[in-house]
This record gives C-alpha cells, structure tokens and sequence, in this order.
C-alpha cells in the first residue's frame, strides 16, 4: 500500500526536531506493515535567507525536497 502524509507538523534540516513524533509514528507503520510512505510537508515561503530577516530566513534554506530514514 502506498500512503500519502500531509502534514504541516514534521521535520526538516532547520527544524530537525518540529514534530518528530509524527516522523517517529510514521516509521515505525512503515517498518511493521512495508507501507510506501511519502510526506507532504509545507513551509512558509520566504524569499531571502538573509540573516537580516531573524527565523524568518530559515524557511528561505529549507529544500524543496528531503529524504529522510529513507
């Protein structure tokens, strides 16, 4: 089965803690079942990463794409 998350709260590299139990319940149904898992995540835009802009840059550095756990 293939399974499609979305979900505002979940990890990324600026935010590598934002909603782990999410992550955390979402492997481990994939290691007990052999589910496919895929993640839609969405972030603010914010157009610049200059450090000007305080924590508001950090979602200007987030990727577009991620793998995690694989």
């Amino acid at each position: 089965m293939k399974l499609l998350v979305f979900s505002t709260l979940f990890p990324n590299p600026q935010q590598p803690h934002h909603g782990i139990f999410v992550e955390n319940r979402l492997r481990h149904l994939r290691e007990d079942s052999g589910y496919e898992a895929h993640v839609l995540a969405p972030v603010p835009w914010f157009p610049s990463a200059s450090p000007h802009f305080g924590t508001y840059a950090d979602y200007a550095k987030i990727p577009r794409h991620d793998e995690r756990h694989g």
